[in-house]
């Protein structure tokens, strides 16, 4: 969606194609670069966790731990509140 926005400001402000195209083809790379490390919450990219070893069990344990927790609130569900039996 941003390359798309870029690439309409600039086209509106009049900037040539090849300048365009070199624009959005830096953004699309910086996005992906960003995409693929752990962000400030501690989320871990998909594409990082698949680099994980499998004797990082610990690692990826508390990847998990941290992604069911913001799932959890995101959902608004209460940490209390225990699965049906």
């Amino acid at each position: 969606m941003e390359c798309l926005n870029l690439q309409d400001r600039l086209e509106d402000e009049g900037v040539a194609e090849d300048e365009i195209i070199e624009r959005v083809s830096k953004l699309r790379t910086s996005l992906r670069a960003s995409l693929s490390r752990t962000d400030q919450e501690g989320r871990i990219s998909k594409s990082s966790r698949q680099k994980w070893k499998p004797h990082q069990v610990h690692e990826i344990a508390h990847a998990k731990e941290l992604e069911n927790h913001r799932m959890a609130k995101a959902l608004g569900i209460s940490e209390e509140t225990r699965p049906a039996e």
